[in-house]
């Protein structure tokens, strides 16, 4: 019984000395990385919504608009994306603001690793954003959580 215990504490204790290891390394590698890139990685993109609605991908995200989200009086409507990272946190902002939808709009994303630029500290920064939707009723800022 104590060989089997014994046994088992020394797995424990090289399996938590492993996962360490590999964390270091992932976050010096991330360091390095980070050093390489010069320029600001911020995705930004103009996309133009008609009453057909429509599906739409600008970077890592996917942005779809049902037929009749919005009055047919304010169709086409062209939209500026941005998705950047602002103290830490992941943002998609839209710009002109909507205070409403008549159907909501889905963003969505499959998940994301990589660099965005962090409008806070001015560098890029690595991020890990989650597989993640959100159904909204209106256009401003949104924050995914990492």
């Amino acid at each position: 019984m104590k060989k089997l215990l014994l046994l088992l504490v020394l797995l424990f204790t090289l399996s938590f000395v492993t996962t360490v290891e590999v964390d270091a390394k992932r976050r010096n590698r991330r360091t390095e990385e980070t050093q390489e890139i010069a320029d600001p990685l911020i995705i930004d993109e103009t996309i133009t919504v008609t009453e057909e609605g429509g599906k739409f991908k600008v970077g890592f995200a996917k942005i779809v608009f049902k037929e009749e989200f919005i009055d047919e009086d304010d169709l086409p409507i062209t939209f500026r994306v941005q998705i950047y990272a602002e103290n830490g946190e992941v943002f998609i902002e839209f710009t002109p603001d909507v205070d409403s939808f008549d159907r909501p709009v889905k963003i969505k994303t499959n998940g994301f690793e990589g660099f965005i630029y962090d409008v806070a500290t001015g560098e890029n920064i690595y991020v890990e954003v989650p597989k993640q939707q959100f159904k909204v009723k209106h256009f401003s800022r949104y924050c995914w959580a990492l």
